[in-house]
């Protein structure tokens, strides 16, 4: 009989552990849809899946990219073009795109992630920089440059031009990413990165290849940040070249900055933050980037680099700490 008390309690602390996936499935499936347009939702998570796949360098690892718009990029006209000239099903084009997106990452990581600090941030701008001139110049016949291009979403499943069907499809891929990135960040492998991140000599003296982890992290990441590209593109079924100009990449930092680069809540709750008051306050004050620069200055100086979740997280476990002792 105890041991049938003990394997439910274990259920039952398992099921505990997975509430907020739950929680989060339904508050972006039932309750925010009431609420808020579902194009701005369906935004929403694809910024917020590029930010996971910023937060996975910046926050586990410290490493600050300058360049992760090439990475959306990529997954953009990856979808875009296998959908538009080479009439390819949408749906398989949603995998074809975070692949497109692992391999570029393993082309470049051998570069790129020799070193951090600036030259990691600098170089990756650089490729930014390259990526935007080949998008807007030399394929401009196939992006159309500022003008963009306009893509066919119906597949033989289903219908992906109907906002709603899209959006259940952008739903789905999110809660997938979500409980990738939470699982991803419990494990060993963060713990390496975070170890890394603190003193990479130790590391490497204690026998981990640490440039072979990075460079893993980092396909991780760019695959990441190509998958929340084709969700854009599949929101609006549209993708014009200039989203992805270089001076963009400051908004990446912007909403991980605001939710948290640490906390795994930290990029849904930074890009809601960041586009719902883009939305909100451009349609009223037409400087919109002060108020945001404002709001900004005055979450990094109260919550010094940890963001608004990893500030909630903090007095979420001293009010635990307060209870336990007043016990």
């Amino acid at each position: 009989m105890l041991r049938y008390y003990n394997v439910q309690l274990r259920t039952l602390k398992s099921l505990g552990k997975w509430t907020d996936v739950f929680l989060l499935l339904v508050l972006l499936l039932v309750v925010l849809p009431l609420f808020i347009p579902r194009f701005l939702l369906a935004d929403i998570l694809a910024w917020s899946i590029l930010i996971f796949a910023f937060n996975l360098l910046y926050g586990f690892l410290g490493y600050l990219s300058f360049g992760h718009l090439t990475y959306f990029a990529v997954g953009a006209y990856t979808f875009a073009f296998s959908v538009r000239y080479l009439h390819i099903d949408p749906l398989l084009a949603i995998i074809l795109a975070p692949l497109t997106g692992a391999f570029i990452g393993a082309l470049f990581g051998v570069i790129v992630v020799r070193r951090g600090d600036i030259y990691f941030a600098l170089t990756n701008l650089s490729i930014n920089v390259v990526a935007y001139y080949v998008l807007y110049f030399l394929l401009k016949d196939y992006t159309l440059g500022d003008q963009g291009i306009f893509v066919p979403l119906k597949s033989a499943l289903i219908d992906l031009s109907l906002r709603g069907t899209a959006y259940i499809v952008i739903l789905i891929v999110f809660m997938l990413v979500f409980i990738f990135y939470k699982i991803l960040s419990k494990s060993t492998f963060a713990l390496l990165l975070q170890s890394i991140k603190e003193k990479e000599d130790r590391i490497k003296f204690l026998g981990y290849n640490t440039f072979l982890i990075k460079y893993i992290a980092f396909i991780i990441s760019t695959s990441l940040a190509a998958l929340g590209g084709a969700m854009l593109v599949l929101s609006h079924a549209y993708v014009s070249a200039s989203v992805f100009f270089p001076i963009y990449n400051g908004e990446i930092i912007v909403m991980s900055m605001l939710g948290g680069p640490l906390s795994i809540y930290g990029a849904i709750v930074g890009a809601s933050i960041y586009l719902g008051l883009k939305y909100v306050i451009a349609a009223y004050i037409i400087r919109w980037e002060l108020i945001i620069g404002i709001i900004l200055l005055t979450v990094m100086i109260l919550a010094r680099g940890i963001g608004i979740c990893g500030v909630a997280e903090k007095v979420l476990k001293r009010t635990r700490i307060i209870s336990v002792v007043g016990r």
